[in-house]
């Protein structure tokens, strides 16, 4: 295991001291509230916690947080040595929204047009990668299987529609 900050890690005794310095400053601060309410039976009568004892059970919990955020902060990841080869080519399938929502002009000239630039894109960016193209507006379609041609890809994208799904859910309303 190695971690992203190890300096981070230095700091864990010293929160775990500040922790217990202020609880053993809390817990002197209550017994002078006890002496002051005039022992231990009458603040018990007059106070719903114990001042008398030490708090050992939040003393632990702190130190055990502390140490579980500070280890956190610290980027714990373990390496399994593994990494991409970059001569081995990566799969992709982009899957594109063709509802109708699709074709809210938010977006200059639409989302769907929008959506289709980016899928021009990512073929020209990804020449040698495998890529396929699915649909969606209700249900999941495949349009084109993975394939090494983007041109194909750029393709079969131009001709993206709304229209493209004929079979559409009318919402909540309509039956299953």
């Amino acid at each position: 295991m190695t971690f992203s900050h190890p300096a981070l890690l230095a700091l864990a005794p010293i929160i775990v001291l500040v922790v217990g310095i202020a609880l053993a400053a809390q817990w002197r601060r209550y017994r002078r509230l006890e002496e002051a309410f005039g022992g231990r039976k009458a603040a018990s009568r007059l106070t719903s916690i114990d001042l008398h004892s030490f708090p050992k059970s939040r003393l632990s919990c702190l130190i055990v947080v502390s140490l579980a955020l500070t280890i956190a902060a610290a980027g714990p990841h373990i390496d399994f040595g593994s990494t991409l080869d970059p001569e081995q080519p990566v799969d992709l399938v982009v899957a594109v929204d063709v509802s109708l929502s699709m074709t809210g002009d938010d977006v200059t000239p639409s989302r769907l047009d929008r959506a289709k630039e980016v899928v021009d894109a990512i073929t020209e960016s990804l020449t040698q990668e495998r890529i396929g193209l699915a649909i969606f507006a209700d249900w999941p379609y495949t349009v084109l299987p993975m394939t090494d041609d983007p041109e194909l890809v750029r393709f079969f994208t131009a001709s993206l529609a709304p229209d493209l799904i004929e079979e559409r859910d009318q919402g909540l309303h309509s039956p299953w």
